[in-house]
């Protein structure tokens, strides 16, 4: 399977600073469609200007992302526990 995640993609993700640090935004690859994937667990983490602030982030970023594949956001109650450290 050849992977829809493109140079472009990767450019759009790493170029858009986040505007609070530990901000966890994972991409998922699924056979139709490429998915953003933030965590609940994550999230709470941050006070009510910080997740308004997060929220604008992944919009924009979302919006830059369709022009080039990308089609959803998936929030998962855990983050992974790697992303931890």
């Amino acid at each position: 399977m050849v992977s829809k995640y493109t140079t472009d993609m990767a450019m759009v993700i790493h170029m858009m600073p986040c505007p609070h640090k530990g901000f966890i935004v994972d991409v998922e690859e699924k056979p139709d469609q490429l998915l953003l994937i933030i965590y609940h667990d994550n999230i709470v983490e941050f006070n009510t200007q910080q997740q308004q602030d997060l929220a604008f982030y992944i919009i924009a970023m979302l919006q830059e992302l369709r022009k080039l594949g990308v089609w959803g956001v998936e929030v998962r109650e855990r983050a992974p526990r790697a992303s931890y450290s």
